[in-house]
């Protein structure tokens, strides 16, 4: 597992390196590990009321050149409401295929797995709620594995919430960027190494 920073400068240079990457249309602290060529997530703002399709756009073209590195541009969402999310990504995944970015799916409150675009898409966000999170997502990410796709889980601020989500290639959360203390930052990496353990001892499929 990896865990997307939204922070650069408060790593300490001997940490970066363990750390992959999230950048948005309002962040800008990770270019210089995005530009120094550590894997790194584009994730859409779209939670922010300050969301424009412009200023997005203008952020796909930005980040472009660094595309090979990408984990996954990811598709604009509405946050809570699968429904919503799915004509967003109708309109949007061709968009960002066209920046050559791989493209990720957001999962939220409502999907269904019958409605899920799998061909449509690389990597699975686990998004939504904190409900959806824990109750509702884990069929969505048993199947997203099987079918050998990247797992990325949104908001992830803690040890505990990394364990919950042990089988995901990546997640992130703001904890580094509101408490970038030494301690901290090895509390994070101490559940990425503590869910890559569990990774060679549990089978995916007898969890499924």
């Amino acid at each position: 597992m990896l865990y997307l920073s939204p922070v650069w400068h408060t790593l300490p240079e001997a940490k970066r390196s363990r750390f992959g990457y999230i950048q948005n249309l309002h962040n800008g602290g990770v270019g210089q590990g995005i530009i120094a060529g550590y894997p790194w997530m584009l994730d859409n703002g779209a939670f922010s009321d300050n969301w424009t399709e412009a200023a997005w756009l203008a952020t796909l073209a930005r980040w472009q050149p660094y595309a090979e590195t990408c984990i996954a541009a990811v598709c604009p969402d509405v946050v809570g409401d699968a429904a919503a999310t799915l004509a967003r990504f109708d309109v949007y995944e061709p968009v960002i295929r066209q920046y050559g970015y791989p493209v990720a799916f957001v999962t939220q409150d409502g999907l269904t797995m019958d409605a899920v675009p799998w061909e449509r898409f690389d990597v699975l966000f686990v998004g939504g709620s904190t409900e959806h999170k824990l109750t509702q997502a884990y069929p969505f990410i048993w199947e997203a594995k099987r079918r050998g796709k990247w797992v990325h889980v949104g908001r992830v601020n803690s040890a505990k919430r990394i364990a919950a989500f042990w089988m995901a290639d990546s997640c992130d959360g703001t904890t580094l960027a509101i408490e970038p203390t030494p301690r901290n930052q090895q509390r994070m990496l101490n559940g990425v190494a503590a869910a890559q353990a569990k990774k060679g001892m549990v089978s995916l499929w007898d969890m499924s």
